[in-house]
């Protein structure tokens, strides 16, 4: 019996030992399992804080992005607005522009006619000028050749009246030769070598008294028809 008892106690003992060691070990797992969980619970409270803090952004994201939205809403309402304002405007727009357009064209065609009127009226200015020029130095020549007619008709009268004064001389001359002849004749005095030397020179004053007065009246011909050739070509100078 006592060693039954011996026998039967040992067991017992191994397994008081056994079930202290696992007690034991579950003390130790649950430590550590609580301590996990108070980690977890610690970074579920920090995951929960950072979660609430994340969705108040949220609702402030949303806040602001409803105001944006509402506000982009009302700016495209305007812009829809002033958008049909502006296609309402087009047409009367679109109307004028045509309107310009084709007064433009039409302004165009003007200034194209009126460019070449401009150009063929300096081609005929050209040509005045040219045929101005022309009758310029016409003009010159013909008021040059005036001026040599009126010294001509000039050197002529002047000649004329240099003629006149000498035949009057010659004339005045014969009239005093004769006069002395007569008194001569009158007085009785016989012919002698003076009276045949008055002869002689009577006879020769009368000889250019003829000569004068036929020379004068060949200038004076000449002279009228000279004149007449010149006043003809003055006037038509002139």
């Amino acid at each position: 019996e006592a060693l039954s008892g011996m026998v039967d106690s040992k067991p017992v003992a191994t397994t008081r030992q056994a079930s202290s060691h696992t007690q034991q070990r579950l003390k130790t797992e649950k430590a550590e399992t609580e301590e996990r969980l108070e980690k977890v619970k610690l970074k579920l409270a920090a995951l929960q804080k950072a979660n609430a803090f994340a969705e108040g952004e949220a609702v402030l994201v949303r806040a602001a992005g409803k105001a944006a939205h509402e506000a982009a809403s009302i700016t495209l309402s305007a812009i829809s607005t002033r958008l049909k304002l502006k296609v309402q405007q087009k047409a009367p727009m679109l109307h004028e522009l045509k309107a310009a357009e084709k007064e433009r064209d039409l302004l165009s065609k003007k200034l194209d006619s009126k460019e070449k009127l401009v150009a063929a009226a300096k081609e005929e200015a050209a040509k005045l000028q040219t045929a101005l020029e022309a009758l310029d130095a016409q003009v010159a020549v013909l008021v040059e050749r005036e001026a040599v007619l009126v010294r001509a008709d000039k050197a002529a009268a002047e000649a004329s009246d240099e003629s006149a004064e000498s035949f009057s001389k010659g004339a005045e001359l014969v009239s005093k030769l004769a006069t002395i002849h007569k008194s001569y004749l009158e007085s009785g005095v016989e012919e002698g070598e003076a009276a045949a030397a008055l002869r002689v020179e009577v006879d020769k004053a009368t000889s250019v008294e003829s000569a004068h007065k036929s020379q004068r009246e060949s200038i004076l011909a000449a002279e009228a028809q000279s004149k007449v050739g010149r006043g003809a070509e003055l006037r038509q100078v002139r």
